[in-house]
């Protein structure tokens, strides 16, 4: 199983992330995104949903005031029977 992000986006404080498990097909799973910034480090989390190869996070979004190009953006997948991790930055 790798986690994996797919899309990062900053709508103007908000940072909007897309991201799975993939080789993980599994219900029952969660997201955590923490969103790192100079004036902190903001989370939320989402369920996971399942697809024939992979499982998927419902869209991960967070207020970030201050958030910028750069500022690193974390995903946490863990279920039952996996947990991965993967990091990117926001463009």
């Amino acid at each position: 199983m790798t986690a994996t992000i797919t899309h990062v986006e900053l709508n103007g404080d908000v940072v909007v992330v897309n991201a799975g498990a993939l080789g993980a097909v599994e219900d029952g799973g969660t997201c955590l995104l923490e969103v790192t910034t100079s004036s902190g480090t903001q989370s939320t989390s989402a369920p996971a949903f399942p697809d024939a190869t992979s499982t998927w996070c419902d869209e991960l979004s967070v207020s970030a005031p201050g958030a910028a190009s750069g500022d690193e953006v974390t995903v946490v997948y863990t279920s039952a029977t996996s947990s991965g991790r993967a990091s990117s930055q926001i463009p």
